[in-house]
């Protein structure tokens, strides 16, 4: 019975041990977000989007690199001379 109690104990001060330290440890600065406005077709109105600097970079170099995909890409011969 003292085994359990004292194993007990111990995990009781490893659990408060654990959480002082994650409450030291500063949490990480969230990032800002930055919205940006998008023509919406068929629409007068703008969207506003917003996401972090991190989510633009991602979505600007995917939109980038699949613009250049559709630019590379061989066009069909129309057949006219």
């Amino acid at each position: 019975m003292k085994t359990l109690a004292a194993a007990g104990l111990f995990v009781g001060l490893a659990g408060l041990a654990g959480s002082a330290l994650a409450e030291d440890a500063p949490a990480p600065p969230k990032e800002k977000k930055v919205c940006r406005s998008e023509a919406v077709t068929g629409s007068i109105m703008a969207r506003s989007t917003c996401h972090t600097k991190t989510e633009w970079e991602q979505i600007d170099s995917a939109n980038a690199r699949s613009a250049r995909q559709m630019l590379d890409r061989p066009q069909p011969a129309t057949g006219q001379h």
